[in-house]
């Protein structure tokens, strides 16, 4: 209910309790978080929709006419601050900019003062962890701890990285601290299968995927999401799988220059060139934006499977299932 009510998920199922659309009524009004930029459909969208008339496409409604059905998808900006394999990451938001500011300010000056813990963190802890590239201190939640409590593995739950840190470098979370959840969220690429990081081609692919999308401000868009199963920040965080343009300066989508099609050119199509992915539509739901997606990102791999790249170098890997 918490993550409904501060807008930082949805209610996906008709028969949810009043209590979970009651929440999500409050964050669509006060346009917290993913309700940023949500626009409640007029009647006659509503209507059309119901109809079933027109189809959709993936950049909104076709060109049908005007029985075609709105777009809903949710669309965002997020700078992406952890990669992982099979094509799955960690982002914020654009939106929760002033908020990650706000408490950063806030953990650095508790964390110059904070005394050494008296007493070990259990799992599960919010705590807050210096980290040891730049020493500074972050959110973090324990995930593990060694048996004399000397040392922590934990998770820094508003970017999405995990590491290794010795008890002299945690100090509690205070409670002001304590109240925003997690502002780093999991996605994955939607309508594709990445192979795991020490399969052939994940290793490739995760720097690939890295090479894209750290170029700064990237374009979201959420074709579906799926419940995190788990305990914990990390684990039990819901799982977006989406389509991500990265942005050029100009704050656009970016273009391939070697395309000749002016189309903004996906993360997912630029792993699919590079053959370290294969088109997986059995992974999502079917319906008219999967088929569009299949049909558009067919080209990209068609084409690495023609020039023998990455997983195709030695010929097709087959079935999609085998990564």
């Amino acid at each position: 209910v918490m993550l409904v009510r501060d807008g930082l998920a949805r209610v996906m199922r008709r028969d949810a309790p009043p209590e979970l659309k009651d929440a999500e009524s409050a964050a669509k009004s006060s346009k917290l978080r993913i309700w940023e930029s949500y626009v409640e459909p007029t009647e006659e969208e509503l209507a059309a929709a119901a109809a079933g008339g027109g189809s959709q496409n993936g950049a909104g409604n076709s060109a049908g006419g005007a029985g075609a059905r709105p777009d809903t998808r949710e669309t965002f900006d997020a700078m992406v601050t952890e990669i992982e394999e099979r094509g799955a990451f960690w982002a914020q938001r654009a939106s929760n900019q002033a908020t990650i500011e706000r408490i950063q300010g806030a953990l650095k000056e508790a964390g110059a003062s904070a005394a050494p813990p008296a007493s070990r963190f259990a799992v599960g802890t919010m705590v807050m962890c210096q980290f040891s590239s730049d020493k500074q201190w972050y959110r973090a939640s324990v995930e593990s701890a060694a048996k004399d409590g000397s040392s922590y593995d934990v998770f820094y739950v508003d970017f999405g990285n995990r590491e290794s840190v010795t008890a002299d470098r945690m100090r509690p979370l205070t409670p002001d601290l304590l109240s925003t959840p997690p502002l780093a969220q999991h996605f994955q690429l939607a309508y594709v299968r990445v192979p795991s990081y020490n399969a052939d081609g994940g290793s490739e692919a995760v720097e690939l995927l890295g090479e894209v999308l750290f170029q700064g401000m990237c374009s979201f868009r959420v074709e579906e999401t799926e419940k995190g199963e788990g305990k914990g920040p990390r684990l039990s965080a819901t799982i977006h799988k989406v389509t991500v343009y990265p942005k050029s300066d100009a704050g656009e989508a970016s273009s391939s220059s070697s395309s000749s099609s002016s189309a903004p050119v996906s993360a997912q199509a630029a792993l699919l060139q590079a053959g370290v992915a294969l088109l997986h539509p059995r992974g999502s739901r079917p319906g008219p934006h999967r088929d569009e997606a299949v049909r558009s990102l067919k080209g990209h791999e068609d084409e690495a499977r023609k020039a023998h790249r990455g997983i195709f170098r030695y010929g097709d890997p087959g079935s999609d299932d085998e990564l």
